[in-house]
């Protein structure tokens, strides 16, 4: 959204929520407010010009908010890519779930949560990932950078600029407790 929508929803809701304070405290008269805009905006044309065009000016802001919202939410963000056979479209999502897969499959890493960002230079990605073990952490993070990294220049090729960031989120140590075998165990009087 721009500059111009933003900064005129803001004025319009300051101003009608100072307004609806205003009434509802009496601090602002209504048969006031009213005569005042009879008599010196409404009583010539040109303030009632300039008043019909800010209108316009507030509905087609508005009409434009409602079509870049509906847009946006309808059209998959995806990374294409152009070949010499044509053109190629994979969605983001598409590429979480593949570092999801890679990551999931080694044994040091619980859980893995991913943010793409694509522009028309760059693909920013960003992993999360909650570890199992205590690990050499800056060697274990840099294969795990080499790897993905790697995989993804494959999947999608050298046209963009590839900037990977990976996010230790937590570190979960196991427990001391033994757990106890459960087939060593018997259960009592099952002979009988």
């Amino acid at each position: 959204m721009g500059l111009l929508s933003i900064l005129v929803y803001i004025l319009s809701s300051l101003f009608i929520g100072v307004l609806a304070i205003g009434l509802s405290l009496n601090l602002v008269d209504l048969s006031i407010l009213v005569s005042y805009l009879e008599k010196s905006l409404l009583a010539y044309a040109y303030p009632r010009f300039i008043i019909f065009l800010i209108g316009i000016l507030i509905i087609l802001l508005l009409l434009r908010f409602l079509q870049q919202l509906f847009v946006s939410s309808k059209k998959e963000k995806a990374v294409t890519l152009q070949t010499s056979q044509g053109v190629i479209s994979i969605t983001l999502s598409a590429i979480e779930e593949m570092i999801k897969k890679i990551l999931e499959g080694k044994e040091e890493i619980s859980g893995v949560k991913s943010k793409i960002i694509s522009t028309r230079r760059e693909i920013n990605v960003t992993v999360r990932v909650t570890l199992n073990s205590q690990v050499n952490l800056p060697r274990f993070i840099e294969n795990i950078q080499g790897e993905l990294k790697e995989k993804l220049r494959g999947m999608l090729g050298e046209e963009k600029d590839l900037k990977l960031k990976v996010e230790v989120r937590k570190i979960v140590f196991p427990s001391k407790k033994e757990e106890p075998n459960l087939e060593e165990r018997e259960v009592p009087f099952r002979k009988y």
